[in-house]
């Protein structure tokens, strides 16, 4: 004869059930939520609604502390309001968590450059550089250090290798454009400009 169970063991196994399908529901509905937060952080970032982008990006950053793409987003949106103490903390952050993220270590490196500290940002640069020497962003960006330097002839060799094997780098002809006319020559920098359009 088969045993039955009795009501109060299935109600234990159906409540051990749900007590362990409520975290993954939870979980998953606080996912969407982190990831409508982001959409909407991102579109507001490229409306260049900088302050509403902040928003989106602190309320997902509160859910999830430790998500290093809400933290990046997060430290860029502090970077272009110059906002830069957050920003290099948030980034710092990223970085603790995934330190070797060359995409983290860039934007850190952007906002040190924003705030007039081209050796740290140039040497974060020369750490990216030195694991992946092909990174054109991390290349594009230390041709850009060269710029703020007022090192114009160092950020044109550094622009034309970039295009040597990328003709059509948008960020490079850009910078090339500014390099070539803070030397003086508006035409080939009007040139370099019209390319990148």
């Amino acid at each position: 004869m088969r045993a039955v169970p009795s009501r109060w063991a299935l109600a234990a196994v159906f409540g051990a059930m749900l007590t362990s399908i409520f975290p993954q529901i939870a979980a998953s509905q606080e996912g969407a939520v982190i990831e409508r937060l982001m959409q909407d952080g991102l579109a507001a970032r490229r409306r260049g609604d900088f302050a509403d982008a902040t928003g989106h990006f602190e309320k997902a950053r509160d859910l999830a502390p430790r998500d290093t793409d809400v933290l990046l987003q997060l430290g860029l949106v502090y970077g272009f309001q110059e906002r830069f103490k957050e920003a290099e903390a948030t980034l710092r952050r990223a970085a603790d968590l995934v330190p070797e993220s060359a995409e983290i270590t860039l934007a850190l490196a952007r906002v040190m450059a924003w705030q007039g500290q081209y050796d740290a940002a140039a040497q974060l640069i020369d750490d990216i550089l030195a694991r992946h020497p092909g990174d054109l962003d991390a290349r594009t960006f230390r041709s850009r250090i060269d710029l703020y330097r007022k090192q114009p002839a160092a950020a044109e060799r550094g622009y034309r290798a970039i295009l040597a094997t990328d003709p059509d780098n948008v960020e490079a002809l850009v910078g090339l454009g500014d390099a070539r006319a803070a030397q003086g020559d508006e035409a080939e920098a009007r040139t370099a400009w019209e390319r990148a359009a």
